[in-house]
Parts: structure tokens; sequence; C-alpha cells
């Protein structure tokens, strides 16, 4: 969506010359705020045009398109929130970081600690962002998300060849002979050989770097960066995990290798350490996190916990197959984003991060195209329920600072009665409305 905005007066943040704008929409960058971000007091039109092609790589990561207009600059952000750095096209230097947020004013650290696993922060290692900046991704999710993995990574209790040194009462061919002769001259030493073997332990020198990158992770949930109310719900895990281990018996590192014969879980643990270690160093790299999968696993956490409180059953992403005769560029499957089922009764949820409900009353060609699109998508989804009688939600993002809101209309086929119940419902992204959200989508839900 195309729709243009009006240049927001926090467009440049407290933060030095960092440059802050909004995702899904235009956002205008005046001269005057080119000449504080890049510290220049004369520049041209074409100067403006080299910086979006010095700049390319950056814009490029986190999908920002941009326009030129006179004197302005135009990026509109497409998919993704995140950080990069930028590149004064006076000095030729790197001067400050680009920073997008969310569209609706939404606290990405404070939902994604609600939400857990399914939402991946991306890292570029190679797009270090200015130092001084103070801009970064919320390390302690990730942290959340490691000690979660590190939990079950331990039950599998994965043990690996370590070569230790230990003594026997035997020779063997990997006898240390020197460290023997020294020994021996004493007469209790003359059966007890120095040998270097192969012993399989799950206390392997990986398994203790992993452990020095759990260290880690408590000590950031338990650092004042953490809020409060993200660090509860992990107090007693960190209280269990920290009597595990001793601090003596930690290896450092600052990279962790994957193998090809790692169990899967060792992976997933790997990859997460790679990141904690990377924002350890003390050097913030650019990030990014896909704004509509994000909303989409937020509404797919609400939901669960109305399922399961009253026992429904929620299918997410569930595939419908297609087979026959497809075109090459035909789809393969398709995939709502919720099934809810119960007593042959289904609904089908489809999260849209768009802003259909803040411009309800908004006439707009462009929100028509994109609502009749999304309307037609679930309306195929719902096709394949049992029922004559069919039910959808389409989910949409809403005021934080207000409550939850649902919209109804019904489709109705005159001609064999079959009829279809549509809910347009507006979710606040805020931690804080989560309970007034839920209660709205159980009332909704009539099985």
């Amino acid at each position: 969506m195309n729709k243009k905005k009006k240049p927001s007066k926090d467009l440049l943040s407290d933060r030095g010359r960092n440059l802050l704008i909004e995702a899904l929409c235009d956002n205008k960058i005046s001269k005057a705020d080119l000449q504080n971000a890049w510290n220049s007091k004369d520049f041209s039109a074409e100067d403006m045009l080299y910086f979006t092609s010095t700049n390319k790589k950056y814009l490029d990561f986190l999908d920002i398109s941009y326009r030129q207009e006179g004197m302005s600059l135009y990026l509109h952000p497409d998919k993704y929130v995140g950080c990069v750095p930028f590149v004064s096209p006076i000095t030729g230097i790197k001067t400050g970081n680009l920073l997008v947020r969310g569209r609706f004013g939404e606290d990405i650290s404070e939902l994604l600690s609600v939400v857990g696993e399914g939402v991946d922060i991306e890292y570029e290692p190679q797009y270090l962002l200015k130092q001084e900046s103070t801009i970064k991704p919320p390390l302690y999710f990730i942290c959340q998300q490691y000690i979660d993995k590190y939990i079950e990574a331990k039950k599998i209790h994965w043990q690996k060849f370590s070569n230790v040194e230990k003594i026997q009462s035997f020779p063997t061919s990997s006898t240390k002979w020197d460290k023997y002769a020294e020994k021996s001259a004493d007469i209790r030493n003359v059966l007890r050989y120095p040998n270097q073997v192969n012993l399989l332990s799950d206390n392997h020198s990986e398994w203790r770097m992993l452990t020095y990158i759990l260290d880690l992770c408590i000590q950031e949930l338990l650092s004042v960066r953490t809020p409060v109310r993200s660090r509860t719900p992990f107090v007693d895990k960190i209280n269990q995990l920290s009597h595990s281990y001793s601090k003596s018996d930690l290896k450092y590192t600052n990279e962790i290798k994957t193998h090809m014969a790692d169990p899967l879980v060792i992976k997933d643990l790997k990859d997460l350490g790679k990141k904690i270690l990377n924002a350890s160093s003390g050097v913030s790299c650019a990030w990014r996190l896909d704004q509509s999968l994000f909303f989409e696993r937020y509404v797919q956490y609400l939901l669960g916990k109305v399922a399961r409180s009253r026992g429904i059953k929620i299918l997410n992403n569930a595939h419908f197959g297609i087979r026959g005769e497809i075109p090459s560029f035909g789809l393969k499957y398709i995939e709502p984003d919720v099934i809810l089922e119960k007593n042959d009764i289904q609904y089908i949820i489809d999260a849209k991060y768009k802003m259909y409900m803040y411009a309800f009353n908004t006439k707009s060609d462009i929100l028509y195209d994109d609502f009749r699109n999304d309307l037609h998508q679930i309306l195929s989804y719902a096709a394949f329920g049992k029922s004559i009688g069919k039910n959808v939600i389409i989910a949409v993002p809403y005021d934080s600072k207000k409550d939850p809101v649902k919209k109804i209309f019904r489709i109705e086929n005159y001609h064999n009665g079959c009829l279809c119940d549509c809910y347009l419902v507006g979710i606040p992204l805020s931690k804080v409305k989560m309970r007034e959200t839920e209660t709205l989508l159980s009332s909704i839900l009539n099985f």
C-alpha cells in the first residue's frame, strides 16, 4: 500500500544522527532532516541520489523502496522492522543508523517476549551499526529462546568423545612415556601409566561452550536491561539451571561451529548461540524482523490460549494440498494462518498487518483492492469446511491504547442458502490489552 504519510516530527531520533521511520508507509525525509543526519549544511539533489546508491545494500536488507522528489527523499519499508547503518554521501563515512519501527506504534521487544518461538530476528554481521548507537534488537528475547532450547537439548544427553589423559594400570600405544619416566622413579607410580584415551562424555568441550552461552543468557535476563515482566516467567528456570553447572567448568568462546552430525536440537541451540555471542561482543550489527509474520504469530498465540481454555482444536498454518495438472507457476498448497474446530463447526482466521481498522470509515481504492483480495482469500479457505454455515475472522492491528474491537458482516448465497459470518477484529498490539483481546476472541467463537 502506497499511502503517503506526512513528515513525522520524530523523524530524527534523539540518539545522535539516527533516522527513524515507520513500516508500510511513505516516510518523507526533508532537506533539513538530511542536513542534520549527514552533518552537512550544503548538498545537492545529486548528493541525495548518491545517498540511495551508496546505501542500496542497507536499504535492500530492510526491503526499503525509495524515490526522490526535488530535495525530499521518500523511504517506504514494505516488510521489515529493524536497523541498518547508513553512509553519508558527502563524506563517504558511516554517520548514523536507520531504524524502522512498527506502523502502529507497538513495542516489539515487549511482545516478542510473549510470542516466543516462531519469530526469527535475522542479523547481518557484515553490516555493523554505528557504535555509539543505543538502538539494538531485544537481546533478552533471544536469551529466553536459548534457555528453553538448552533445557530441551539437555534432555537428549548429547555425548561426544573427548581425548583426555587418564591414569591406568597398563601401558597402551598412547602412553606418555616422558611423563611416566618422570613419575616412575617413585615405586608407587610404577604401575601408573598416563594414557591418552577417548571417553564418551556429555560434558565435552562443545557442551561446556553452550553452557557458557547459557550463563551469558542468565546474566542478561537478570540485568536491568530486561523488563521485570519479561524476566518473571523465567525465574524458576534460571534458579534451576544456575545450580546445574559450575562457572569454573565453563569454556569461554567467541565462536561456535555447527557440524553436519549434530542433532537437530543442538543445531538450533548453536544458531541461537551465534546470535547471542554476536550481540554480546559489544559490536551491534544490522537486524530485521518480518512484521507481518510477527503479527501472525501473535494472533496464533492469543487464539491458542483461547482454544486451550475452551477445549477447541487449533491448527496453525495447516496445508491444503493441491494435486493434478498444476502449471509451473501454480500453487502446491494453500495455507490459512489458523483453523479452529469443534463439533463439526470451523472458524478460519487470517492475520493481516494492515490498517483496515484504522481507516474503517475512509474511502480508498487501494484499501478496497487489498480488502477484496484478502476477503476472497479467506473465503477460499472456508470453502473446505463441512458445514453449510461458514465462519471467518480477519485479524488486523489496532491502537495499543484502546480496547479490541470487532465488526461483523454476513455473506449469503440466496440460491442455495449457504452463508458465511465474517468478523473484522482489531487487535491492540499491547501486552496490557491481552486479556481484553482474549475475552473478545472467545465471545466471537460460537460452537
